[in-house]
């Protein structure tokens, strides 16, 4: 996976943190034609690898998602991922991720589509990661379904 340490199984994880409070992980990759994703510029290429590590999954509704987040205590993240259709019911998969980002003057919150399917069971989009130009904390992982009427994402992040 383009130079990124294999893990074991994904384990769940409810926030990723450091004591200082800067989170690692972060979204806005940029997933070929994720286009609010880009508009943010937190995020280039290549995956650094930092001192912590977390991985996380979630299957909902015919959706999967996974994220691996790899951070530092000065704010510094990466994070790949990828969401898989899981049941063909006439919606794609979408793994968003939420996060915090420092924008010179206070924390704001925001979401960013991390991986996204064109639909049909069985069908995965990866995003084999990018690092944060900016300060992050806080990020969850968040799965979806989508289709062009609509998208419907799970109750809770993980």
């Amino acid at each position: 996976m383009g130079g990124m340490r294999g893990r074991g199984s994904p384990v769940r994880i409810a926030r990723v943190s450091t004591l200082c409070g800067v989170v690692a992980a972060t979204a806005a990759m940029v997933v070929g034609v994720t286009p609010q994703a880009s508009a943010a510029g937190h995020w280039e290429s290549p995956w650094k690898a930092y001192a912590s590590y977390r991985s996380t999954s979630s299957d909902w509704k015919g959706a999967r998602s996974y994220l691996e987040v790899s951070w530092n205590s000065s704010g510094k993240a990466s994070v790949y991922g990828y969401a898989r259709d899981t049941k063909g019911d006439g919606y794609g998969a979408l793994a968003q991720v939420m996060y915090d980002y420092w924008n010179g003057s206070r924390w704001v919150h925001t979401t960013r589509t991390l991986a996204k399917t064109s639909g049909g069971k069985g069908t995965e989009s990866w995003n084999y990661g990018k690092h944060a130009t900016v300060k992050v904390r806080n990020v969850w992982l968040r799965t979806c379904m989508w289709n062009s009427a609509e998208t419907i994402c799970e109750g809770s992040a993980h």
